[in-house]
């Protein structure tokens, strides 16, 4: 067993990497932008779940498991209920 890695530089986009068709993996990867830009900006105004699902009139359910598992490199979570 030999203990080398191969190492493949990525595309530029996750999603081409693992394979989606080059539509998916754009459609995708704005999807993924989309979503991390929205985070950024609740996480700035330090808004709860429930402050955040209210403002984006979803059902804090999902949206606070989408969340939950998220920390800043402190370790301090900022999606508190």
């Amino acid at each position: 067993m030999s203990d080398d890695i191969s190492i493949t530089e990525s595309s530029g986009n996750i999603f081409e990497d693992l394979g989606f068709s080059p539509e998916e993996a754009e459609e995708e990867l704005l999807k993924a932008q989309l979503g991390a830009e929205i985070f950024s900006i609740l996480q700035s105004r330090n808004l709860t779940q429930t402050e955040a699902a209210k403002i984006l009139g979803v059902n804090i359910t999902p949206f606070g498991r989408t969340f939950e598992t998220f920390t800043l490199p402190s370790g301090a979570s900022p999606w508190c209920a």
